[in-house]
């Protein structure tokens, strides 16, 4: 990981009130529920399912971050943003 990286996740787990290990761990609960979900089952449909709902309870995080950071950040993550723009 890179520095900028896991200074987003040291900021993160600040906020939330819990370890780098246990915040990393919730940033990958959902690919992990659809990959092991996808193996039990052998459904892509299945897994699919299974990671929306785990996403889903993900976003509660999500939402606790926002609420929780006092103002907004520019945490240098330009490798992560996509452009939208329409052709």
């Amino acid at each position: 990981m890179k520095n900028d990286e896991i200074d987003a996740i040291q900021a993160m787990s600040e906020l939330i009130g819990k370890s780098k290990s246990d915040t990393i761990r919730i940033l990958l609960t959902p690919s992990i529920i659809q990959a092991k979900t996808a193996m039990e089952t052998k459904s892509v449909l299945k897994a699919a399912k299974a990671r929306l709902n785990a996403e889903m309870e993900q976003s509660k995080l999500i939402r606790e971050l926002a609420k929780k950071s006092e103002i907004q950040t520019d945490l240098n993550l330009g490798e992560y943003a996509y452009d939208l723009q329409t052709a």
